[in-house]
C-alpha cells in the first residue's frame, strides 16, 4: 500500500484514504471474497472529470481486487529467460519508479516477446543497455552473501540495495 501511495504522489494524485485505511480495505476484500492465498491488485485512477489531458479536476477512485495466482515464472530451481529487444522506459519519459498502468504496457511487450520465442520470462535492459528488471519482477544477484540489484537509475522499481544475506 505504501508503494501505491508513493506511485500516486509521483503522478500528483492525492489519495482519499490513509495507509491504515488502505491496508484495512485489503483485509476486508480478502475476507469478503474468501480468496486466500491470493494476489492483491490495488488500483488508483482518475475517474470521470474534464475531457482532455489535464486531469487535475478528476476525482481519484481506488479499487482493490484479489484473485488466486500460482507461480509467477515457471521452472524448478530456475527458468529459461531471454534479454528482450524491448527496453525499459527511460526515467525522463515516464516515471519508471511508479507502479502505473502505462508502465505495464512495456512489461506486456517484454513478456509476450519472451513467450513467443519459447522463454519463461524476458529481462529488460535500460536505455544504456544495462540490466533493469524482468517484465514483472526485480532482478537480483547474490554473491558472497551480498544481495545486488540494479540501481534505480536503470529504470527498475525500487527494491533492496546491496544487503548482507
Amino acid at each position: 500500500m505504501q508503494r501505491l501511495i508513493d506511485s500516486a504522489k509521483i503522478y500528483r494524485m492525492t489519495l482519499p484514504y490513509s495507509l491504515d485505511e488502505l491496508c484495512a480495505a485489503v483485509v476486508d476484500v480478502v475476507e469478503n471474497n474468501g480468496v486466500a492465498p491470493c494476489y492483491i491488485r490495488p488500483i488508483a485512477l482518475r475517474g470521470y472529470g474534464e475531457i482532455g489531458v489535464n486531469p487535475t479536476g478528476s476525482p481519484i477512485d481506488i479499487f482493490i481486487a484479489n484473485f488466486p495466482w500460482g507461480k509467477y515464472v515457471a521452472g524448478h530451481g530456475g527458468a529459461d529467460v531471454c534479454i528482450s529487444s524491448w527496453n525499459r522506459l527511460a526515467p525522463n519519459t515516464m516515471p519508471a519508479l511508479a507502479k502505473a498502468g502505462a508502465n505495464y504496457m512495456n512489461s506486456q511487450l517484454i513478456r509476450m516477446e519472451a513467450d513467443i520465442n519459447g522463454y519463461a520470462e524476458g529481462i529488460a535492459l535500460d536505455v544504456n543497455g544495462l540490466v533493469s528488471e524482468g517484465s514483472g519482477e526485480n532482478v537480483f544477484l547474490v554473491r558472497n552473501g551480498v544481495l545486488y540489484t540494479p540501481p534505480l537509475a536503470n529504470s527498475a522499481l525500487s527494491a533492496s540495495r546491496a544487503t548482507r544475506c
